[in-house]
C-alpha cells in the first residue's frame, strides 16, 4: 500500500493543504511544534477508521459523555465550509479515491465521529463522490478484517500516546492484540460450549436434586398410606356454621395434600391439639383480655371518671351554658358602673335567674331606670354649662379687648342692657352668675353619685352575693364537662366487651361524682383484675391456637365446644379413607414423573461433564495457540529492540513472554518483573516502536508506517539503530515519519539517500 497524495480542508490547524508523497519510500513531515505534524496523522486515521483513538479513550474518562466546547474541536479558526479528508493510494495496483467529510450544520460543540461520513471518486481533483452505505465492509475488503485495530497497533505509532499498550496490565496487552490471534472461531466456539453448558447445569443443578428428592419422599410416603388398613367411613362435618374447603364432602387433595393435612404441622394435627388444650386455651385468652385491659391505664382513668355520665351529656352543657352566663353576669356586676348606665346595649336579663327574689330584679330595674335618667340629665346639664361657661369666657375676652381699645366704657350690659355703674361691676357680675351655674351642677353631680354608690352596695351587691352563692352551691366542674363531651360511647366499647368476656363487674367502680379532681378507683381496678388471672401451663399453648379460633370458630366459645376429640378422629378416619382411594392412581403417575426426571437429571449431569472436558481441551489448545503466536515475533522483537537500544543491555535486546496472565516484556528471560519498571522514557518509546514494528512484519497487510515525533525521547545512539532498523527491515514499505529538529530530518534523509532509497521532506511551515 501507497499514499499518493493527501488533501486537508477545515480540519484542526490546516484552512487548506494538499500534500503529494510522490511515490517516495520515506516522507518526513518537519516543522516546529503546533504547525500540523500530528494533525496530518489525525486526519489519515481519520479517514481510514472513521475515528482518532486518543479522543475516543479521552471521552472515556469523561463523565457521562457530557464534555462539550464552545466550538467544534477539530473545525479550522476561521474556517468557512465542510470538513474534508481527502486521499488517493494504491493497493494491490489497484488506485483509490477517497474523502471523508463532516458537513457544517452537523457539526457540534463536541466530539462526534458519526458525522464523518465516507465517500468515493473516480479521480483526486473530481467533485463529484459517491456515499459509502457501509463503510466498515468496503474498507475491510481494501485493508483486510480487522483494518480499524491493525491501524493502531500495526501501522500507526502516535507521539501523545506511544505507551498507550504499555500503560495496560499484563492480561489487557493480550485483548488489545488478540484480533491478531485469529482465534475468534475457537473463542465462539467456547462461548457456545460455555452457554450451553450453563442451561445444561441448569437440569442436573442442587434444585433439580431436591426436587427429585422430595418427589421420592412423597412416593415412599404415599405407599406407606397405602399399606395401612382403612375402613369405609361416612362423611362427617366438623363446621356447621362454616364453609371449610376440606370439610367438604366432595374435598380436592390436588388442592390441600395429605401432608398438609396430617404431618406433625398439618391441620388435623394441629387442631386436634388445640381441642385437647382449649381449656388451657379459655384460660389464656381469659388473661390476654385482662392483659389488654390493663395496657391502657390512661383509657382505664377515663372509663371510671366519665362513662357513668355519659348518657347525661345534653343536661350537663345546659348546667354548663348556665354557669357561665351566671359568671358572665356576676362579672358584669362587679364592674358596674356609669358607663353601664350610658350603654344603650347594657342587658339586665334575669329571666332564667329563678334564685334571685323577683322584689330584689325590680328594684335593680326601677332603680336603674332612674339612675339611668338622671345621667342623662346631668349629661345635659353639664352640656349647658360648658356651653354657658365657653360663651362667658369668649365674651369677657371681648369686653377686655373694648376697653383696650376704648378706654373707659358705660357698665351698661351688651345682653340685657342692665347699667351695672361700670364695666368692672359687670365682669364682677357675670362671674358671680357663672359660679352659681356651677353649683347648681355640682349639686346634682354629688346626688346622682350617692344615690349610684347606694344601688351597687345595697341592689347589685345583694344580686351579686345571691349568683356567687347559686354558683358555689351548683357544683359545675366546666373542665368535667368539656372532657366528658369530648368522648362517645364508641371510645369504651372494647373495654366494655373485654369484661364482659371475663365476666367481670366494673360498675361499683364507677365514679358518682362529677368533678376532675374527684379521685377514682383506678388502683383498685387493676388490683381486681389482676386477681382475676388464672394459672395454667402457657408452654402448652402454641401460636396457631388463636389463628384456629378464628377462622373455624369465629372467636365463639360455644362453636369451640361443639366441636370434641371423638368428632375429630371420625373426620380424620373419612379424609384417610378418601385420600387412600386416590393414591394408587398418583402413585402410578408419581413413579412416571421420578423415572423422567431421573433419567433427564442423570444425561444432564453426563453431558454436563462432556461439555467441560470440551471446553478444557479448547481452553487449553486456544492458550497454546496464543503462546505460539507470541512466539512467532519473539525473535523479531528481541532484534529489533536490540538494533534500536543498543545503549541498553548491551544492544541484546529484549524478550517478550506469554503466559495465562498475558503479555510481559522481560530484560532477561529469568526475571519475572515487567521491563517498564527498569527502563527511562526514551528505552520505553523505542521498546513499543520495535514491539509495533514486530507486529507489523509479521502480521500487516497495508505495507506503510506512521510514526508521529519517534526521536523526541529517544538517545543518539537509539536514534541511528532505529533509522538502520527502517532502512533495512521495512525499505519496501511506505515509512511516514515526523519530528520537530530539522538537523534530525535532514540525518534520517540523508541515511535513506545513501541506501538509494527515495525520500521526501514537507516543512509544514513553509507550507502554513
Amino acid at each position: 500500500m501507497e499514499i499518493k497524495r493527501i488533501k486537508i480542508q477545515n480540519f484542526k490547524v490546516f484552512k487548506e493543504i494538499t500534500v503529494d508523497f510522490s511515490s517516495s519510500d520515506l516522507i518526513i513531515f518537519d516543522g516546529p511544534n503546533g504547525f500540523g505534524k500530528t494533525s496530518l496523522y489525525d486526519a489519515i486515521e481519520l479517514l481510514f477508521t472513521g475515528s482518532i483513538r486518543r479522543y475516543n479513550e479521552l471521552q472515556k474518562l469523561i463523565v457521562d459523555g457530557r464534555e462539550s466546547y464552545e466550538e467544534h474541536p477539530f473545525y479550522n479558526e476561521g474556517a468557512s465550509g465542510d470538513i474534508v479528508v481527502c486521499i488517493e493510494f494504491v493497493k494491490d495496483s489497484t488506485s483509490y479515491f477517497l474523502e471523508r467529510i463532516a458537513k457544517t450544520n452537523d457539526l457540534s460543540n463536541r466530539v462526534d465521529f458519526s458525522i464523518y461520513h465516507l465517500y468515493e471518486k473516480d479521480n483526486f481533483d473530481s467533485q463529484e463522490r459517491i456515499l459509502i452505505a457501509n463503510e466498515e465492509d468496503f474498507l475491510s475488503n481494501i485493508f483486510g478484517g480487522n483494518y480499524k485495530e491493525n491501524f493502531k497497533y500495526l501501522n500507526y505509532i502516535e507521539q501523545e500516546d506511544s505507551l498507550f499498550l504499555l500503560k495496560n496490565q499484563d492480561k489487557n496487552r493480550k485483548q488489545h492484540i488478540s484480533h491478531l490471534f485469529n482465534v475468534s472461531e475457537f473463542e465462539n466456539k467456547i462461548e457456545v460450549i460455555k452457554i450451553l453448558k450453563q442451561k445444561i447445569d441448569k437440569i442436573c443443578s442442587e434444585s433439580e436434586g431436591l426436587i427429585i428428592s422430595e418427589l421420592k419422599s412423597e412416593i415412599k410416603q404415599i405407599q406407606e398410606i397405602l399399606a395401612k388398613d382403612f375402613e369405609e367411613t361416612e362423611f362427617i362435618k366438623l363446621f356447621s356454621e362454616k364453609d371449610i374447603f376440606w370439610d367438604e364432602p366432595d374435598f380436592d387433595y390436588n388442592i390441600l395434600s395429605y401432608k398438609d393435612l396430617f404431618d406433625e404441622d398439618g391441620i388435623m394435627t394441629q387442631l386436634d391439639y388445640f381441642i385437647v388444650n382449649k381449656s388451657l386455651f379459655k384460660d389464656y385468652m381469659h388473661n390476654e383480655t385482662i392483659n389488654s385491659l390493663l395496657r391502657d391505664e390512661i383509657l382505664l382513668n377515663d372509663f371510671l371518671r366519665f362513662y357513668a355520665f355519659i348518657e347525661e351529656k345534653d343536661e350537663l352543657l345546659k348546667a354548663k351554658k348556665s354557669y357561665n352566663q351566671k359568671l358572665t353576669y356576676l362579672e358584669k356586676l362587679k364592674e358596674f358602673s356609669i358607663d353601664d348606665l350610658e350603654d344603650e346595649f347594657f342587658e339586665y336579663d334575669f329571666d332564667n335567674f329563678s334564685f334571685l327574689d323577683s322584689d330584689l330584679i325590680d328594684d335593680f330595674r326601677d332603680e336603674f331606670e332612674i339612675l339611668k335618667k338622671e345621667i342623662e340629665e346631668l349629661n345635659s346639664l353639664e352640656t349647658i354649662y360648658s356651653n354657658i361657661n365657653d360663651s362667658r369666657e369668649k365674651l369677657i375676652k371681648n369686653i377686655e379687648k373694648l376697653k383696650e381699645e376704648e378706654g373707659e366704657i358705660s357698665g351698661n350690659c351688651l345682653l340685657c342692657g342692665n347699667d351695672w355703674g361700670d364695666i368692672d361691676e359687670l365682669l364682677i357680675n357675670i362671674s358671680i352668675q357663672s359660679d352659681n351655674l356651677e353649683e347648681v351642677t355640682g349639686v346634682k353631680s354629688k346626688k346622682f353619685n350617692e344615690r349610684l354608690e347606694e344601688f351597687k352596695n345595697e341592689i347589685v351587691s345583694d344580686i351579686i352575693n345571691d349568683i356567687t352563692n347559686d354558683l358555689t352551691e351548683s357544683k359545675v366542674d366546666v373542665q368535667f364537662i368539656d372532657k366528658l363531651c369530648s368522648f362517645e360511647l364508641i371510645k369504651f366499647n372494647n373495654l366494655i366487651l373485654n369484661f364482659s368476656k371475663i365476666d367481670f363487674n366494673y360498675v361499683s367502680y364507677l365514679s358518682q361524682i362529677k368533678k376532675m379532681d374527684h379521685e377514682i378507683e383506678l388502683e383498685k381496678l387493676i388490683l381486681a383484675l389482676k386477681d382475676n388471672r388464672r394459672d395454667f401451663e402457657i408452654e402448652k399453648i402454641q401460636n396457631y391456637f388463636r389463628e384456629y379460633f378464628n377462622e373455624y370458630f369465629d372467636n365463639n366459645y360455644e362453636a369451640l365446644e361443639k366441636v370434641d376429640l371423638d368428632m375429630l378422629k371420625k373426620k380424620t378416619r373419612y379424609l384417610k379413607y378418601n385420600y387412600s382411594i386416590l393414591q394408587s392412581d398418583i402413585l402410578i403417575e408419581k413413579n412416571k414423573e421420578l423415572e423422567i426426571k431421573e433419567t433427564k437429571f442423570k444425561n444432564a449431569e453426563k453431558l454436563s461433564k462432556q461439555l467441560k472436558g470440551m471446553k478444557d481441551v479448547y481452553d487449553k489448545s486456544l492458550k497454546k495457540y496464543q503462546k505460539k503466536v507470541i512466539k512467532d515475533i519473539e525473535i523479531i522483537f528481541h532484534i529489533y529492540s536490540g538494533r534500536i537500544m543498543q545503549d541498553f543491555q548491551g544492544g541484546l535486546g529484549l524478550f517478550i513472554y506469554s503466559d495465562k496472565n498475558g503479555i510481559r516484556f522481560q530484560t532477561n528471560p529469568a526475571k519475572t518483573f515487567d521491563a517498564v519498571f527498569s527502563m527511562s522514557s526514551g528505552q520505553l518509546s523505542a521498546l513499543i516502536i520495535a514491539f509495533t514494528l514486530a507486529l507489523h512484519k509479521k502480521y500487516s497487510k497495508n505495507k506503510i508506517v506512521l510514526i508521529d515525533d519517534p526521536v523526541q525521547t529517544m538517545d543518539e545512539l537509539n536514534v541511528v539503530g532505529f533509522v538502520e532498523l527502517l532502512r533495512n527491515e521495512f525499505n519496501k514499505n511506505q515509512i511516514i515519519i515526523s519530528t520537530h529538529e530539522e538537523m534530525m530530518s535532514s540525518f534520517i534523509r540523508y541515511k535513506f539517500k545513501n541506501y538509494n532509497l527515495t525520500q521526501k521532506r514537507v516543512n509544514l511551515k513553509s507550507m502554513n
